[in-house]
């Protein structure tokens, strides 16, 4: 709390110093803008009461009853409009004077660009903390305008949010993660606080007109309106501020001069990497075995050893186990927070039942902390070699074919996801326009464009196989006394047409079709293929992820075998 109190300040030190002018008008035109919307809301309530009346009420101002009543109407419905417009043009206003103080701020800064949507972010983030600040100015004077019209309220407000303060630096000081649950829901903790507040001000608003001594109806509307509009502000105010701090890394880089990315960012933050420390794996590791197993695991009995993973941001761990004096093997995978849908993906694959998948037995999932957990049945073994490599990748791609998937998982992916002839329409295809050097490429590329409909329809009919984008050596672990190979990693797997994925030269080719010939009594729906057709999937992927990787050059550079495939009938064979 105070690091934060103390790093804000700081910021609107710095703020003021560079663009005092500027700031302070932001400020000012935010307090007005404020202001007219309050009034936007509260005239027409106005306007309500004289619509109800026959006449001025008594406790409007002296002056308005010397008007007409319908005029009286017409001009505050005048004055309504009136000051909405107002509440826009000074937001416009605050928009381009925000700009101007960013540019000179960045300039002042002597930075060279550190990190993309710089400018962008601190353009955010000054005309946040001006907002900030001008709500802070803004509850001032509002409590300041209450004392007078109504002390009472002052009294209310404050002690609630001096009460609710109170309640939550105990929490987070007392209650382990109770800080962590509290950042995570900020937002909308405290709009309930907020909205709660209103409600504790309008019932002390019913309990001083029954019981005790309340102010004139017109002033309690403006307390009721205040009331709303200062708990608003301050929920305002604690968001923007907090929201800074979590930038603070990155605002330190672009406005002190003696600070450097670099060394914010080397500032130890609690992520997975944190649990992966040798000190604290046996802890959540055995926290993680507890679950899935159902049993209790004592700490003292596991150890876990890392292994290498070519995914980022995804940790795997070879863990041992003396489970009743027998020891076993586990491989537990944790994921940082952006890698959760990997993590679900993966697991909904190696939990779907599926039969025949190189993959180690999925046990169950866990959540240590905010990260995912898996963990799955594992053997001791190695990774191939790098002259062995080339084989255990082709004999993994001919085990995927054998794979028939069932029917659930398919209804699954086809309600989830596109397949390639889905991906790879008119729209994907205009990428290819980046990569046409002269007039004989172009017509290639109009050419696929007039017939992408044909091919989609033809790969629509190919059987469709279970395909992993990460068959590499690093994902490949053969278990020992085994010579086939498992893969590691299934968080990027995808069901497509056969030939997607399969290296499109034609030795590889020829090696799938042989594997499609042998397969036909164990997959009876290889029992009629076009062989070309398989070959335009292989050439289609790889057209694909070449686009994905924005290597148009080399996407084009496929055009003229895939459209000879296509047209030539000649090359076609039955299987």
């Amino acid at each position: 709390m105070q690091d934060s109190t103390r790093w804000g300040l700081s910021l609107g030190l710095k703020f003021l110093k560079v663009v005092p002018f500027m700031t302070m008008t932001i400020v000012i035109l935010t307090i007005l803008s404020q202001i007219a919307t309050l009034l936007s809301f509260f005239l027409p309530l106005k306007i309500v009461i004289l619509l109800g009346s026959d006449g001025v009420p008594m406790y409007f101002p002296p002056s308005f009853s010397k008007v007409d009543r319908d005029i009286l109407i017409i001009a505050l419905s005048i004055a309504t409009i009136g000051f909405f417009l107002l509440q826009i043009l000074l937001e416009k206003i605050i928009q381009v004077v925000t700009n101007k103080a960013t540019l000179c701020l960045l300039k002042r800064s002597h930075k060279m660009t550190l990190f993309e949507n710089q400018e962008e972010i601190a353009e955010a983030s000054y005309q946040r903390y001006s907002r900030a600040l001008a709500s802070g100015v803004f509850v001032l004077l509002s409590l300041l305008l209450l004392l007078f019209i109504y002390s009472e309220m002052v009294l209310v407000l404050t002690s609630y949010i001096l009460i609710m303060s109170i309640i939550l630096v105990a929490v987070c000081e007392f209650f382990e993660g109770a800080k962590e649950v509290l950042a995570n829901s900020l937002s909308s903790s405290l709009r309930l606080m907020g909205g709660v507040g209103f409600f504790v001000s309008f019932a002390f608003l019913v309990v001083d007109f029954v019981y005790l001594t309340p102010p004139v109806v017109i002033f309690s509307i403006i307390s009721l309106l205040l009331s709303r509009q200062v708990l608003n502000r301050v929920v305002k105010f604690v968001l923007d501020i907090a929201a800074l701090y979590r930038q603070k890394t990155k605002l330190n880089a672009i406005f002190f001069h003696g600070k450097s990315l670099q060394t914010e960012q080397s500032v130890k933050r609690r992520s997975v990497w944190d649990l992966l420390e040798f000190s604290e794996r046996s802890y959540w590791v055995s926290i993680a075995l507890s679950e899935v197993l159902e049993t209790l695991v004592d700490p003292k009995e596991v150890q876990a050893e890392w292994l290498q993973s070519t995914i980022s941001n995804v940790a795997m761990l070879k863990v041992s186990y003396y489970k009743n004096s027998d020891l076993e093997y586990y491989l537990i995978k944790i994921y940082e927070v952006n890698r959760t849908s990997f993590a679900l993906h993966e697991s909904t694959l190696l939990a779907s039942q599926q039969n025949n998948i190189p993959a180690f037995l999925w046990i169950g999932g866990a959540k240590i902390a905010k990260f995912y957990c898996s963990v799955y049945e594992f053997r001791p073994g190695k990774i191939p070699s790098p002259i062995e490599t080339r084989q255990k990748i082709e004999n993994v791609r001919l085990q995927l074919l054998k794979v028939e998937l069932n029917e659930s998982l398919v209804n699954l992916y086809t309600r989830s996801k596109p397949f390639l002839w889905q991906r790879v329409n008119e729209a994907f295809l205009k990428k290819l326009y980046s990569g046409v050097d002269g007039p004989e490429q172009l017509a290639l590329v109009d050419e696929l464009f007039l017939i992408i409909n044909e091919i989609n329809a033809r790969l629509s009919r190919l059987p469709l196989i279970l395909v992993n984008q990460d068959v590499n050596r690093e994902s490949l672990w053969i278990p020992d006394g085994d010579d086939d190979a498992i893969l590691l990693n299934w968080g990027r797997w995808s069901i497509e047409p056969i030939g997607a994925s399969w290296p499109h030269d034609s030795e590889s080719l020829d090696t799938l079709f042989k594997a499609i010939e042998s397969g036909k009594d164990k997959r009876k729906d290889f029992l009629e293929i076009s062989l070309s057709d398989v070959a335009i999937s292989s050439i289609l992927y790889a057209l694909e992820q070449a686009c994905d990787r924005q290597r148009f050059a080399e996407a084009v550079a496929l055009l003229p075998d895939l459209l000879e495939r296509v047209n030539s009938e000649c090359e076609e064979r039955r299987v």
